[in-house]
């Protein structure tokens, strides 16, 4: 019993003597950083605490390129006397006002519709037809030592009111082949003979294989007075592309058609879809 009761008192006389000891070497060490403050030097205190590492910031997108403005401007149309105001008097201001806006960082707010067709033609009268198979339109066979011909047709449902951006045809294309040729057309409802005005032409005669080609629109082969919305003197030429671009069901339906003239026979030409990208307004 006596030996348990000094092995207490030596127990407790060290614990004590540890609590003083750490109570001194406290004092000791605040005592320097008064005394001496450039002496005692402590580890710089890590950005975000001593827990665990912060997770790095996303990557920032590049920031977009500006728009040039000033082709737009310059496109606005004067208005004189007497002058007919036709719609690119509005379309071309409305594009000028909404580049100055997306400067601004107001954003885009003329959204694009891209319409997917197949290539579903149609005989076009006294011509052969196109190799009609799932989703694809081909040549057609040809009589023995013969070149292979095909044209075809079909109609397409646009956006009313939009404006038509560009024709986008993809497909395949080998060997020699003299014309090969996807167009979008329109046909003014109230023409007795129901004439049809190319505006957009995507040749793929040299396409690679495959092929994405883009077409624009194009009115200079379409005479101003011909299917348009004014005559000649109306319509200028910037006037009358605006014209063109603009969807207008109530007066005009519109048809796709694709051309092929005297295609070797080992030669490929495929049309495995048809898009139409429309720009709301």
């Amino acid at each position: 019993m006596a030996d348990r009761r000094v092995l207490a008192g030596v127990r407790e006389a060290a614990t004590e003597r540890i609590t003083i000891d750490r109570t001194e070497r406290a004092r000791i060490f605040f005592e320097d950083i008064i005394r001496e403050p450039g002496r005692i030097i402590l580890p710089p205190r890590p950005p975000g605490g001593f827990g665990p590492a912060p997770e790095p910031p996303p990557p920032t997108a590049p920031a977009a390129q500006p728009v040039d403005i000033r082709p737009l401007m310059a496109s606005i149309p004067i208005a004189n006397d007497g002058q007919v105001i036709i719609p690119d008097f509005h379309n071309s201001l409305r594009a000028a006002v909404l580049a100055i806006a997306e400067r601004l960082g107001v954003g885009a707010i003329s959204p694009t519709n891209t319409l997917t067709f197949a290539p579903n033609f149609l005989r076009h009268v006294n011509n052969p037809e196109w190799l009609l198979d799932e989703g694809i339109a081909s040549k057609p066979a040809a009589a023995e030592g013969a070149r292979a011909n095909a044209r075809g047709w079909f109609a397409v449902q646009l956006p009313d009111g939009s404006r038509i951006e560009s024709m986008i045809v993809r497909g395949r294309r080998t060997g020699t082949i003299e014309q090969f040729n996807v167009s979008l057309l329109r046909q003014r409802i109230s023409d007795p003979a129901q004439t049809s005005i190319q505006f957009i032409n995507v040749p793929l005669r040299e396409a690679a294989n495959p092929f994405e080609e883009t077409g624009a629109v194009d009115v200079s082969a379409a005479a101003a007075g011909t299917g348009a919305g004014g005559t000649a003197a109306e319509l200028t030429a910037v006037a009358l592309e605006a014209d063109f671009r603009r969807v207008d069901n109530d007066n005009y339906k519109y048809l796709v058609r694709a051309s092929l003239v005297n295609a070797e026979a080992a030669a490929v030409a495929q049309i495995s879809s048809i898009q139409i990208v429309c720009r709301e307004i």
